[in-house]
């Protein structure tokens, strides 16, 4: 794989949180609404990424005429990739927040029942056939819930994000198959490509803390370092006046109730800023 010189596939149904990350780790795409191919600017292995179905993005990645895909793990199961793929790095983002999706069967009954009358509509017949070995499974382009609640089907195979539009509808969820997460994933690893997915991993991970920097006299440091819900040993420097200045990594759920610790302590001059990449 050269620099500057591949394509990355991503769905277009997590494009604008793909984008996102893209830009907080200092990847800037040039796009438009209308376009499915973009030029990327900015330090990586690619300088193209194509917007494409599931499906579509793997067949392109087998046949050679993308690089790299970023593609759920439900896919992969479905298409049973395990031998055919390289996994580069697991990333917890998807179209509606930054967590793994679930895939599960939903039905109005708390069981499976698997006969020849079974009417199931399945966004993954593949995974679907795992749980129903006489039912007639027909494939969804989706709403496969509400085609379920008009009764048109018995059960649906498909993603289930929070679970509440399910229980809003009077449906259950009957059984997880799996939990699936997106991934970077390639025919083969390389370490462009494996430092290009701990680089995305980090700017995924940064958004859950903060860096915070501070001024404390040297009485007060042992203190103000017990105080620190760090997630490493923070960094201590010595001032040229005999204090010394402090930073550390936060998580921001930590970071009110420390900063209110930190100044009954004793410190000054506190900086909190947003971190782009942790790694």
């Amino acid at each position: 794989m050269k620099m500057y010189d591949c394509v990355l596939g991503i769905p277009k149904e997590v494009a604008d949180n793909a984008f996102a990350l893209f830009e907080r780790i200092g990847i800037g795409v040039k796009r438009t609404s209308r376009q499915f191919l973009f030029q990327i600017d900015g330090l990586g292995p690619f300088n193209k990424v194509v917007l494409m179905k599931s499906v579509d993005l793997i067949a392109r990645l087998l046949d050679g005429t993308l690089d790299a895909i970023i593609v759920g793990e439900d896919w992969l199961a479905e298409l049973k990739m395990a031998n055919k793929i390289t996994k580069i790095a697991k990333l917890d983002f998807g179209k509606k927040a930054n967590r793994p999706v679930r895939v599960a069967v939903i039905g109005k009954t708390d069981k499976i029942i698997d006969t020849p009358d079974t009417r199931v509509i399945a966004e993954y017949p593949g995974l679907a056939r795992r749980f129903f070995k006489k039912a007639r499974i027909d494939c969804s382009t989706g709403s496969s819930e509400v085609q379920v609640l008009l009764g048109a089907y018995d059960y649906a195979v498909c993603v289930v994000e929070s679970g509440e539009s399910v229980a809003a509808n009077g449906l259950r969820v009957v059984r997880e198959i799996m939990v699936s997460s997106m991934c970077l994933v390639a025919k083969k690893s390389t370490p462009e490509l494996a430092i290009f997915g701990e680089v995305l991993q980090g700017g995924l991970k940064s958004e859950n803390f903060q860096l915070l920097k501070m001024n404390i006299e040297k009485e007060h440091l042992e203190q103000a370092i017990r105080a620190l819900p760090a997630l490493k040993s923070p960094t201590i420097n010595q001032l040229a006046g005999g204090s010394f200045a402090v930073e550390t990594v936060v998580a921001k759920t930590f970071v009110l109730e420390t900063l209110i610790a930190l100044k009954q302590i004793g410190a000054t001059d506190i900086l909190v800023q947003d971190i782009n990449v942790l790694i």
